[in-house]
C-alpha cells in the first residue's frame, strides 16, 4: 500500500507561518507543520496485547526471535527483536490513521474522497 498524496494526507497541521517585519524582512522563518496524517498516527497506540501473528502480518516478517524470552539472547538480536516490535506498532498506527482520513473524507461527500 503506498502513502497517501499530499492532497490525501489530511494537509498540514499546527503549521507556523513565516514572520516579516514592517520592511519586509525575515524575522522568523515558518514551518509548514507536519500532515494529518502523521499526527494521527503519532497518537494512535497499538494494543498491548497485540499478538505474535497479528505483528508478523503488520510488519511483514516473522518475528526474529519468537520463542525467545528478550534479553535473553545477544544485544543484536535485542535490538532486532525491539525493531520488529516498533515496526509493527508503526503500521498499526497508519492503518488506524488512513482509516480516519477515509471515514473524514466520506462525511464530506463523495468529492472528497
Amino acid at each position: 500500500m503506498s502513502a497517501p498524496t499530499p492532497a490525501q494526507d489530511g494537509g498540514p497541521i499546527h503549521p507556523i507561518p513565516e514572520v516579516r517585519d514592517a520592511d519586509g524582512n525575515g524575522i522568523m522563518e515558518g514551518w509548514p507543520g507536519m500532515s494529518l496524517r502523521d499526527w494521527l498516527a503519532g497518537m494512535e497506540k497499538a494494543p498491548e496485547d497485540l499478538s505474535v501473528g497479528y505483528a508478523e502480518a503488520l510488519a511483514g516478517r516473522p518475528h526474529p526471535h519468537k520463542n525467545t524470552t528478550l534479553g535473553a539472547v545477544d544485544p543484536d538480536a535485542t535490538v532486532a527483536v525491539i525493531e520488529f516490535w516498533a515496526d509493527a506498532e508503526a503500521r498499526y498506527r497508519y492503518i488506524k490513521a488512513d482509516a480516519m482520513l477515509r471515514a473524514r473524507a466520506l462525511a464530506k461527500g463523495p468529492s472528497h474522497v
